[in-house]
């Protein structure tokens, strides 16, 4: 479980660095289902707190906005 924990957070962690709505959001949800640890959670919330939303588009309209 920890090797798939440490293999899989490798994975998500390109998606935070997206412009894409989605990839990001995926990237997000996966961290704080599997890496709210002790282990991982001083990198979780340098993760969340450096996440620049003025970079990621979405691919819905924002006209009704």
């Amino acid at each position: 479980k920890g090797k798939d924990l440490e293999a899989y957070w490798n994975f998500i962690l390109p998606y935070t660095k997206s412009e894409k709505e989605f990839d990001v959001r995926f990237a997000i949800i996966s961290i704080l289902d599997y890496y709210l640890t002790e282990t991982y959670i001083d990198e979780v919330i340098s993760i969340l707190d450096n996440i620049n939303n003025a970079r990621i588009t979405s691919v819905f309209s924002s006209k009704i906005f």
